[in-house]
């Protein structure tokens, strides 16, 4: 019960390191462009399942935070890391010393 607290608490942190990343050049603008086209087609209205009730928000809901996973996890580790680190999100530290380049 308490962690989907936390999700819904980090929201707006998680929020903020989506828009970083989509404003740091680092990031390759071919993943911005494919972030925002799913972001694009889970929004329109085309929707296979808009004639279930409840159904079509929660879809929508759930496809919006899987893009935005998706969307995270192929950034790259260094760059997202640095932006948790700022947004203040926890483990960031962690994920900092496993991405610190090699000499």
């Amino acid at each position: 019960m308490f962690e989907k607290a936390k999700f819904f608490a980090s929201l707006p942190k998680y929020l903020s390191l989506i828009v970083r990343l989509y404003r740091d050049e680092r990031v390759p603008l071919l993943l911005k462009m494919g972030g925002l086209a799913a972001a694009v087609l889970i929004v329109s209205p085309l929707d296979p399942f808009a004639d279930i009730p409840f159904l079509n928000v929660l879809d929508d809901a759930a496809a919006l935070t899987l893009a935005a996973r998706f969307f995270i996890a192929l950034c790259p580790a260094a760059v997202v890391a640095e932006h948790k680190v700022a947004t203040g999100i926890g483990a960031a530290a962690s994920l900092m010393k496993n991405v610190t380049p090699r000499r």
